[in-house]
Formats: structure tokens, C-alpha cells, sequence
């Protein structure tokens, strides 16, 4: 493992200077200002970046654990893992004052009435399972008809038609959040190649995911490749700035850094610089392969951010769309974009009701064909 600390007052040039020294797969772990320079004129900046370079043995490990960036290092992890303890208290007693409350009734009767469903459906969203039953009674029968997808299809959240540029506004701005992994950045592109390619729109690509350098080489390799002006910024000022000088396109995308979402002050960070491109519309990531917990958790802590449309991705990379069920019970936002793969952009389309159903309907009977 190499981990290196890189000063100087051009945050765009110590990028630079992390990808030619520990190259794209290299991760920003800490970022903050050196010495004084936050209290003098122009700021000095600080950056941590590591990088596995296939080398590490216990001998590499114990050199490197007496340098100063790996002491650093660590005092900076301690401070995260310190404030993500904090943040993780402080949602399980905002989970048990909602259990209190009867939020946590739904799921606890439908657990109870487990036996009743068929085995495909115990993994259902309950809020979900509650809406259909009694308005799809086929649906629950032992051998359910084919043709249940339009029926189905109504109990989805969708918004069929997300267009940009078609009100005369200039620019529509769109920004693209969601855990870490979710697909922005290659959601991104095939958005992009879309509404400038099919949609002959004027497209400026904003990125804010500093934080991998993988992620913001990637997005440059596409904007050159479909001849779209990038900016990549560092702060909600800057942002601000690179929406001024966009303001000849019809439409603006900007990519944002995957975060903690347990973490509110990281949350709060991101808020800040959606905040300083607005007004605009935002997307929520959120993979078809979470486990359901965990994707009640993205729904929830992402509200801070106030999403317009939900985009789910990775829908190839799973058999099982119980995802849609969870999705349909914890919020009211619809869904806008399906991913199906890694070509661009190829492989997004607009999401339907139907479409979901069909899914949903699909993963049921995989499911009973395995047992």
C-alpha cells in the first residue's frame, strides 16, 4: 500500500499530481487545509491519498505505520469512525421512537401472517404487501395468472416521461446522489450521451466525486469522447461558479461524491453544494441489489436532499426485484430510469409501471422455480 500527502494551492493540480504518482484506482482519504493557511490569504491545501499497489506484507505495513501521513491517517479514521458511532446512535433511538410510535407495526403483522403468503412474497416489502392485498387477489393464489403486470404496474410510483429542456428553460440542471457504488458516474455518461447524442441537446458536465480520481478521469474520457465541456469543482463556491459559466447550455449534469449517508455532517456537506446549483432536480441512485434494510436506510437518510425521481440501477446484476416492493412502501418519489448494464448508453431506459411489474412478477416466479 502507498499512502502519500500532497500540499499546494491548486486543489485540481494535487489530482493531477495523485494520478500520475499512485494512478487512477488511488482514494482521497483526507482533505483539509495546511498549517495556517486557513487564517492567511490564498489557502494551502492538504491531501491524503492512498493506493494498493499489490506490495504490502507485514514487514511494508510496520514501515509504514511510524510515517507521519500514516499517523495522520489514522487520527483522521479515528474521527470518522468516532462521528459514524455517533450517527448510528443516533438513528437507533430515531429507529425505537419510531417502533414506539406504531411504525414498526406493518412489518411485525405481516412477519406474523408470514405463512399465509406464498414463499416468493415473504420477502416483500410489508407497506407494500398491505396495498395490493385484497386489490389483487389472483396475485396471492397458488399458481397466479400471467397476465397480473398492468394490475400490478398501478401500486408503482413512476414518472414516465423525465424530460429535460422541453419547458424552453435554460439550463436544467440535474444531479445525480446515492450511496457509494450505486452507478452515478456511468449513469451519468449514458445520460448524457443521451440527451446530446438522441436529444441533440447542449450538455455541461459538473463533477464533484474528487474523491476518487477513477471517477473523475471516467467522466472526463466521456465528456471528450462526446465533445462536452466538464468542470470539476471542490466546493459549493465553485459550483456556483461552474453553473454561471454554463449558463449557454440547454442542460447541466452534475455527478456528486458517494457518502456515509449515516454521516450527517457528510450529508449535509453534499446538501450544501446542491444547494449552491439550484434551482434544479435531483436523482437518487439506489441499486435493485440492496438487501431491504439497507435500502430503507438510503430512502431515508437521502430525504434530507429532497430527491424528485429515483433512477435503480444494477436491475441485471439480480433475479430477485423485492427492491421495487421497498421502494413502493417507504416513499412516494417515483421512479424515472432502470439500468441494465455497463453500456452506454445503451443500457438505461425510461422506467414504466409495467415494466417494474413485469420484474417484480418475474423474480416471483424465479424464485418458486428454484424451490
Amino acid at each position: 500500500m502507498k499512502i502519500r500527502s500532497y500540499k499546494g494551492t491548486s486543489l485540481e493540480k494535487l489530482h493531477e499530481a495523485i494520478a500520475r504518482d499512485l494512478g487512477p484506482q488511488a482514494m482521497i482519504v483526507h482533505r483539509g487545509q495546511a498549517g495556517l493557511s486557513r487564517f492567511l490569504g490564498k489557502p494551502r491545501h492538504e491531501l491524503i491519498a492512498v493506493a494498493d499497489d499489490g506490495s504490502a506484507d507485514a514487514h511494508l505495513i510496520s514501515h509504514a505505520s511510524g510515517a507521519p501521513e500514516w499517523k495522520k491517517l489514522l487520527t483522521v479514521q479515528d474521527r470518522k469512525f468516532e462521528a459514524l458511532e455517533a450517527a448510528l446512535e443516533r438513528v437507533g433511538r430515531d429507529v425505537e421512537r419510531l417502533t414506539a410510535c406504531g411504525a414498526g407495526r406493518s412489518d411485525a403483522a405481516i412477519a406474523t401472517a408470514g405463512a399465509n403468503l406464498p414463499e416468493p412474497m415473504r420477502s416483500w416489502d410489508a407497506r407494500f404487501l398491505e396495498k395490493v392485498r385484497g386489490q389483487i387477489p389472483g396475485l396471492f393464489a397458488a399458481e397466479p395468472p400471467p397476465d397480473l403486470a398492468e394490475e400490478l404496474g398501478e401500486f408503482f410510483p413512476v414518472q414516465e416521461s423525465f424530460r429535460v429542456g422541453a419547458d424552453g428553460r435554460r439550463p436544467r440542471i440535474v444531479a445525480l446522489v446515492g450511496p457509494t457504488g450505486s452507478g452515478k458516474t456511468t449513469t451519468l455518461s449514458k445520460l448524457a450521451a443521451k440527451w446530446s447524442l438522441e436529444d441533440h441537446l447542449n450538455v455541461g458536465v459538473i463533477t464533484a466525486d474528487t474523491y476518487r480520481i477513477a471517477a473523475v478521469d471516467q467522466i472526463r474520457e466521456y465528456a471528450t469522447l462526446l465533445g462536452l465541456e466538464m468542470k470539476v469543482v471542490f466546493s459549493a463556491g465553485e459550483a456556483r461558479q461552474a453553473v454561471e459559466s454554463f449558463r449557454d447550455k440547454d442542460v447541466i449534469l452534475a455527478d456528486t461524491p458517494g457518502r456515509n449517508f449515516f454521516d450527517p455532517v457528510a450529508m449535509r456537506g453534499l446538501k450544501g453544494i446542491l444547494q449552491a446549483m439550484s434551482p434544479l432536480r435531483t436523482l437518487l441512485l439506489t441499486p435493485a441489489t440492496l438487501e431491504r434494510q439497507t435500502l430503507r436506510a438510503v430512502i431515508r437518510q437521502h430525504a434530507l436532499l429532497a430527491p424528485d425521481a429515483l433512477v435503480v440501477t444494477k436491475t441485471d446484476e439480480t433475479r430477485s426485484y423485492d427492491a421495487f416492493t421497498v421502494l413502493a412502501g417507504e416513499t412516494d418519489c417515483p421512479v424515472a430510469f432502470l439500468t441494465n448494464g455497463q453500456r452506454v448508453p445503451e443500457d438505461i431506459l425510461p422506467a414504466t409501471r409495467k415494466a417494474i411489474a413485469e420484474l417484480v412478477l418475474y423474480g416471483m416466479r424465479e424464485e418458486r422455480a428454484a424451490a
